[in-house]
């Protein structure tokens, strides 16, 4: 070999090593990149770090008033962010933090607050002395468990060194002078635009005359369920998206009343599911009494309607499955609709009510989307009624996951049939397939009893780390009362 010949492979040689030792260091550099993008992401970013606004919402609400709050300070620059965008270390970054923090039910936490809560279990507290905070919690005293979540919270960041900047302010029902204090407190600690929290991202509140009201499940052992059918007074007509909420004031009584809207504005109407509520004494409730029995076709009821952006679809074409039971169908209808209008059609409805042959809400639409493939699948449960498998014998129930039915009968003094969380048990494979291939989950109806259950069947099927990975991504979601 020539020493020309010899001199050429050096040199290819060295190239090659250099090319190569030039690759490395451009994977280590992209990495380094991509990192300072995943912490970017992950850090809030509030301009200066002297105060950050989170929030924990499960209807729209708190995270209206944390806009609302964030918008009424401009001298901060802040932001706000849900509670899931956080995590207990990242608090030591700021001066001071202000929560909008709502309680779902008997005091837990809104589905949204899960990935924040579970760094908070798994880690040592951090050092958070250097930390003021300021914390509206939005809660019913309907419930024992008042604002459970905030009180728990609170005790956790005190727990921590956190020093509250005033008392924590409670809100019962959206109650106007608890937030009128909130934002007299925002004003005076930071110098805030009081006027602006009371008037911006103020929603859309119109009158709408009832046009229609049908009694949907008459000869049912349950109690009365009623379709009802409301027109806008207004216009423009209003906006909206399914899963939002209608706040309807209760003429005369001063309190408000949430209901899951049915419908989207292309129908022209608000419509609503109401079932009467008796308390245990037999007293009526005051909200489903008045829209059920009190108010009367072509009479005028207020409404405001809220954003629910916890329960909204997501808008590209993956595949959801849809639970819910018996009034909890209205939430879940407007959503499936919403999809269908942009065409997507991998649809999973699971609904659960009591017989087959009376509490049929929106039966014929429901057969309709199955027949034509906007449903990929339909499964009904009717607990009333005897259980039948889909050749038609009757269905035997296992202990397996405690989903056994609870010894009750139907009208007929045969088992009850299953509820939803058996249909889910029944179908797990497919439950499980659905999953895996990206399905997002969505749960509207009764907290006791359907949501509860669910849930624990749900974790059941998927194993604790593809449900922990559901609630954390936002594929898990609910709209319970």
């Amino acid at each position: 070999m020539t020493e020309s010949t010899l001199r050429l492979a050096l040199a290819i040689v060295l190239t090659l090593v250099w090319c190569l030792l030039a690759f490395k260091a451009w994977q280590r550099s992209r990495q380094r990149y991509k990192a300072a993008l995943h912490d970017s992401d992950h850090t809030p970013d509030t301009g200066t770090l002297e105060l950050a606004v989170f929030y924990a919402s499960q209807t729209g609400t708190a995270a209206a008033l944390a806009e609302r709050t964030a918008r009424s300070l401009p001298g901060y620059a802040a932001v706000a962010r849900p509670l899931s965008a956080t995590n207990p270390k990242q608090l030591q970054l700021f001066k001071t933090l202000l929560l909008i923090l709502s309680t779902s039910g008997e005091g837990d936490p809104p589905d949204m607050a899960a990935p924040f809560l579970a760094h908070v279990y798994e880690g040592p507290p951090p050092d958070l002395s250097n930390l003021r905070y300021g914390l509206l919690a939005l809660g019913d005293t309907r419930y024992r468990n008042y604002c459970g979540f905030a009180v728990r919270i609170e005790n956790w960041l005190q727990r921590c060194g956190a020093r509250p900047l005033f008392p924590m302010v409670l809100v019962n029902q959206q109650q106007t002078s608890a937030l009128t204090h909130w934002s007299h407190l925002i004003e005076q600690h930071f110098q805030a635009d009081a006027t602006t929290f009371a008037a911006d991202n103020t929603p859309a509140t119109r009158q709408w005359r009832l046009r229609e009201r049908t009694l949907s499940n008459p000869g049912s052992l349950g109690k009365p369920c009623h379709h009802l059918i409301l027109e806008s007074l207004d216009q423009p007509t209003a906006r909206w998206r399914g899963g939002d909420i209608a706040s309807i004031a209760i003429a005369d009584l001063g309190i408000q009343r949430d209901y899951s809207i049915a419908s989207l504005p292309d129908e022209g109407v608000i419509r609503l599911l109401v079932r009467e509520h008796l308390a245990a004494d037999g007293t009526p409730g005051l909200g489903s009494h008045w829209l059920t029995h009190t108010l009367q076709p072509g009479d005028t009821v207020t409404i405001t309607l809220r954003s629910n952006p916890g329960f909204h679809a997501p808008d590209t074409d993956v595949p959801v499955i849809f639970i819910g039971n018996g009034t909890g169908l209205a939430g879940l209808r407007a959503l499936i609709r919403e999809r269908l209008a942009q065409g997507h059609t991998r649809n999973w409805l699971i609904y659960g009510e009591r017989q087959r042959a009376h509490d049929q809400h929106y039966g014929n639409e429901l057969a309709a989307w199955e027949r034509n493939g906007y449903l990929a699948r339909l499964d009904q449960a009717f607990s009333r009624d005897i259980a039948h498998d889909i050749q038609g014998h009757p269905m035997a129930y296992g202990p397996a996951d405690n989903l056994a039915p609870p010894q009750t009968a139907s009208c007929s003094g045969a088992p009850a049939g299953p509820y939803v969380q058996h249909v889910l048990h029944i179908q797990r494979t497919e439950i499980r397939r659905w999953l895996r291939e990206g399905a997002w989950v969505y749960v509207c109806g009764s907290r006791t009893g359907m949501a509860d259950a669910v849930d624990r069947t749900l974790k059941s099927i998927a194993g604790q780390a593809l449900f922990d990975q559901l609630r954390r991504n936002g594929r898990y979601r609910q709209d319970v009362y």
